[in-house]
C-alpha cells in the first residue's frame, strides 16, 4: 500500500490492518517525480517491496488486480511446474493485432518508445495477456523497468489519442502496465503462456459463466451502467457498505461481487452510539421526499450503530414502511402530542437527537452531539450551527454512495421561505422536565433552530450547546402543514420576560405538554359530581379527599348511604339522590382504594370530560376484565362492548332515568343488570389505583386477593400496550 511522504500513513489505513488480520501488509511512499500515469504506483511500491526483500526472488509470485474474486482456489501445482509465466488471456485488447487496428505506425513506433522489436511482439500474438500474472525470479530492477515503460507507453498513447478526430476510436491508455509488464517479460526471454487457471469472468457476463472461471475480475463497467451493474467508479471517495443495490441485475455475474460486499457489510464496525436514540418525525411529504428520507435512512445505518425511530404523523399513513424494514423502527399517528409521548414511553436510551425528516444531519455532526450529551448534563443541544440548501447534484452525489463525509460547501441555491423545522438533541429526562414539546406555539427566525425551546430550556437550567457544523435541507417541503405555524415575535418576548417559576406554572398546566398532560382545568367547571359507597366500610372521605385537586374546579357531594339497605336498593338510593340534585356524574365505589400514582388522577379526570364528548354513559375506572373488544377514542380512554365489574365505575346523568325504570335482578352483580341498559361503555387506562387488601382476610382469601391485583394488572398492561402500538 502505498502512501504521500508529506501526509504519513492514514489513520484508516492502521484501522484496515487491524481490522484484517488473515494478511500481511506493508506501506511504501509515493516518490514519484510528477506521474502522468495513475498506475505506475502499483510497479513504483513493488520495486520497493522488492529492494525490502530480495529473497522474494526465489518464490513464484501471484501478481494480480485488485479488483478480483477467486471463486475457487487455483492450481497452484499445475501453475508451478515450469519455469513458465503464466497470464489470464487478454489477446482482445494487448495483442499485436489490437494495436495494429490503429495502424502499423502507430504499433511500431509504440513498440519503439520501450526498446522492445515489434517481431517479438508479433511472434507472442497468441500468448499476449496480463490482468493476473503467475510469475517467477522477480527482481527490483524488473519492476522498476515496468514503472518506466508505464509511464512512456501512458504518454505515447495519450498523445496520440489527442491527435485523433473527435470521433475517431482511441486506444486503451488504461491498459499502459499490461504491456509494460508483458513485454519486460518477452525482453528478458521468459516464456509467457495463457492458462486456463486464469480465465475470468466480466461484470456483464452471464452468471453461468462466473462458474465456469475460477476468477471474477470486476472491470468494465462505467457510470452510465451503475443501475444494472456495480461500478466502482462510483466509489473512489467512499465506501459501497449498506447501499441499496436492489436494481442490480441477478443473472449476470456482477451480483456475485454486490454479494460480497454485503457480506462485509454485515461485518462492519459501525460507530457504536448505544445511548442515543435517533428520532426523524416525517409529516406530509411526497414520493419524491420519501425516497430522500429513505437514503438518509440507508446513510445512517451504513455508519452508525444505534436505534433509529421514524414517526408519521399526519391524518392517515403514506411512509412506505417496507422501504425501511429491518434498518429502524416504525410508527404512526395522526395526533400531535405523539412525539412527546413516543419520547417518554418508548425511547428507551438516556439521550435522543430529534430531527424533522426534511433536515439531512451528517454522521459527524450526530457523533460529536452525543459526545457532547455524555459529557455534560442537563444539556440543550442544537446538532449544527447553520442549515444549507442542498443542491440536486449534492444530493444525487450523496445517494450514490452515502459517503460518510459530505461535501459542506454552499450552494446558490436559496430558500426564503421558513419550513418552521427542528433538530435539537437532549436527555430524555430533561426533554420531561422541561415540559416536552411546545404545540401551541414556538418562534423561529431560521429553520432548524426553535427559540421558544431555547429559552424556556435556559431558564430551567439547561447548558445551551451547539455543534460547530452544518446541515443540510433534504427537501424543501411544498405541503407544509398550516398547525405548524405558529411563529410568535410577541410571545417569545413575552416568555423573556419571565422567572423561571413562571414557566415551571406554565408547563404545569400547558395544554401542549403530554408529559404534564392533565394539569390544567378540563372545563370540569360548576360541574356537581356525586360519590358513593354502595357497599359497607367504604371510606368514601378518604377516596373523595385522595381525588380532589387543585386544577380540577367541581362540587364533588359524598351521597352518603342508607344503613341497612342492601346492595341494590343502596344503589337505587343514590341514583334517585343524584337526579334530584341535577348531578351530572356519579361515582360508585365498592371498595377502598390505593391511589398509587397521582397522575392518573389527572388521566380520570379529563376521562372523565370525554365521557361527554363520546357520549359513554358507563366509565369503569377500575377492574378486572370481562369485556372482549375495545376500541381506543384517546390516549386514555377506549370504548368496551360491556361493562365489566369494577371496584369503581362512573355513571353520565343521560342513564339514571333509564335504571329507575329498570327491574333490578338481584342475584346479580350490579354491573350485570347494567349491561343490558347501554352499549356506550368506557374504561380508562391507566387505572385511578387498585383496591386495598381487607384487615381480616385468611391465607386463602389473601391468595385470591393476590390473584385479582394481578388480573387488574393484565387488563390494565393490556390496553396500555394497544394504546403505545395503535395510536389513533
Amino acid at each position: 500500500m502505498s502512501y504521500k511522504p508529506d501526509l504519513g500513513i492514514p489513520v484508516y489505513f492502521d484501522e484496515f490492518v487491524k481490522e484484517n488480520k488473515q494478511a500481511q501488509f506493508f506501506f511504501y511512499p509515493d516518490n514519484r517525480i510528477d506521474p502522468m500515469y495513475l498506475s505506475s504506483i502499483r510497479p513504483h511500491i513493488l520495486k520497493q517491496h522488492f529492494e525490502s526483500f530480495p529473497n522474494l526472488k526465489n518464490e513464484i509470485i501471484c501478481y494480480h488486480d485488485s479488483d478480483i474474486l477467486f471463486r475457487e482456489r487455483l492450481n497452484e501445482q499445475v501453475l508451478s511446474e515450469t519455469d513458465n509465466w503464466y497470464f489470464s488471456d487478454a489477446r482482445n485488447y494487448v495483442s499485436s493485432m489490437y494495436l495494429k487496428r490503429f495502424g502499423n505506425s502507430f504499433f511500431e513506433n509504440l513498440c519503439k518508445t520501450v526498446a522492445i522489436d515489434p517481431v517479438v511482439v508479433e511472434k507472442n500474438e497468441n500468448h499476449s495477456g496480463g490482468a493476473q500474472h503467475i510469475m517467477k525470479v522477480l527482481t527490483a530492477t524488473y519492476w522498476q523497468n515496468v514503472e518506466d515503460d508505464a509511464e512512456k507507453i501512458f504518454t505515447y498513447i495519450k498523445e496520440y489519442n489527442a491527435s485523433l478526430s473527435p470521433n475517431s476510436r482511441q486506444v486503451q491508455a488504461w491498459c499502459a502496465d499490461m504491456w509494460a509488464v508483458l513485454w519486460n517479460a518477452w525482453k528478458l526471454d521468459i516464456q509467457v503462456r495463457l492458462h486456463d487457471e486464469l480465465i475470468f469472468s466480466w461484470p456483464k457476463d452471464h452468471i453461468s459463466n462466473f462458474y465456469h472461471c475460477k476468477i471474477f475480475h470486476n472491470s468494465g463497467v462505467f457510470v452510465e451502467d451503475k443501475n444494472d451493474y456495480f461500478c466502482k467508479l462510483s466509489f473512489k471517495n467512499s465506501s459501497p457498505y449498506d447501499v441499496d443495490f436492489s436494481t442490480i441485475k441477478t443473472d449476470h455475474c456482477s451480483i456475485k461481487f454486490v454479494e460480497q460486499i454485503e457480506k462485509i457489510a454485515r461485518k462492519q464496525q459501525k460507530k457504536s452510539l448505544k445511548e442515543l436514540t435517533i428520532i426523524i418525525a416525517i409529516n406530509n411529504i411526497d414520493v419524491n421526499q420519501q425516497n430522500r428520507v429513505v437514503q438518509y435512512i440507508n446513510y445512517l445505518y451504513k455508519h452508525l450503530l444505534t436505534e433509529v425511530h421514524v414517526i408519521e404523523l399526519g391524518s392517515w399513513p403514506t411512509f412506505n414502511q417496507n422501504l425501511i424494514k429491518d434498518k429502524c423502527k416504525y410508527y404512526y399517528s395522526s395526533t400531535h402530542r405523539t412525539v412527546d409521548k413516543h419520547i417518554k414511553q418508548r425511547v428507551k436510551t438516556k439521550n435522543f437527537i430529534y430531527i424533522d425528516a426534511n433536515i439531512l444531519l451528517p454522521v459527524e455532526n450526530i457523533i460529536k452531539t452525543a459526545e457532547i450529551l455524555c459529557a455534560r448534563e442537563k444539556s440543550l443541544t442544537f446538532p449544527m450551527n447553520e442549515l444549507l440548501e442542498m443542491s440536486i447534484f449534492q444530493f444525487n452525489l450523496f445517494k450514490d454512495t452515502l459517503p460518510k463525509d459530505i461535501d459542506r460547501k454552499k450552494n446558490h441555491q436559496t430558500n426564503d421561505t421558513l419550513d418552521y423545522i427542528e433538530c435539537f438533541a437532549m436527555a430524555k429526562k430533561d426533554f420531561i422536565i422541561t415540559g416536552g414539546n411546545n404545540n401551541e406555539w414556538h418562534y423561529y427566525t431560521e429553520d432548524g433552530f426553535n427559540l421558544e425551546r431555547q429559552i424556556r430550556c435556559r431558564y430551567l437550567g439547561c447548558h445551551i450547546e451547539k455543534v460547530n457544523l452544518n446541515a443540510f435541507k433534504l427537501f424543501t417541503n411544498g405541503k407544509r402543514n398550516d398547525s405548524k405555524k405558529k411563529n410568535s415575535a410577541e410571545k417569545y418576548l413575552q416568555i423573556c420576560d419571565r422567572t423561571t417559576d413562571n414557566i415551571k406554572r406554565k408547563i404545569a398546566y400547558a395544554d401542549y405538554s403530554y408529559n404534564r398532560p392533565y394539569r390544567k382545568k378540563y372545563d370540569l367547571v360548576n360541574l356537581t359530581i356525586g360519590i358513593n359507597g354502595v357497599k359497607a366500610n367504604i371510606d368514601i372521605s378518604s377516596i373523595q379527599k385522595s381525588l380532589i385537586e387543585e386544577h380540577v374546579a367541581i362540587n364533588l357531594v359524598n351521597l352518603k348511604s342508607t344503613i341497612g339497605q342492601t346492595y341494590h336498593e343502596n344503589f337505587i338510593s343514590v341514583i334517585k339522590k343524584a337526579k334530584k340534585n341535577k348531578l351530572d356524574y356519579l361515582i360508585l365505589v365498592s371498595e377502598n382504594i390505593n391511589f398509587e400514582n397521582k397522575e392518573n388522577i389527572g388521566i380520570f379526570w379529563k376521562a372523565l370530560k370525554d365521557m361527554n364528548y363520546y357520549g359513554l354513559q358507563l366509565l369503569s375506572v377500575i377492574n378486572e376484565g370481562g369485556f372482549t373488544r375495545e376500541k381506543q377514542l384517546n390516549e386514555h380512554l377506549f370504548w368496551i362492548d360491556t361493562m365489566p365489574e369494577s371496584a369503581v365505575f362512573v355513571v353520565h346523568k343521560s342513564l339514571f332515568e333509564k335504571i329507575l325504570r329498570h327491574t333490578f335482578e338481584t342475584d346479580k352483580s350490579l354491573e350485570r343488570n347494567l349491561r343490558v341498559l347501554t352499549d356506550h361503555v368506557g374504561v380508562t387506562s391507566s387505572f385511578i389505583g387498585l383496591p386495598k387488601m381487607p384487615h381480616d382476610l385468611d391465607e386463602k382469601n389473601e391468595m385470591a386477593y393476590s390473584d385479582r391485583l394481578k388480573n387488574i394488572a393484565k387488563v390494565e398492561n393490556k390496553l396500555a400496550w394497544i394504546s403505545n402500538n395503535r395510536i389513533n
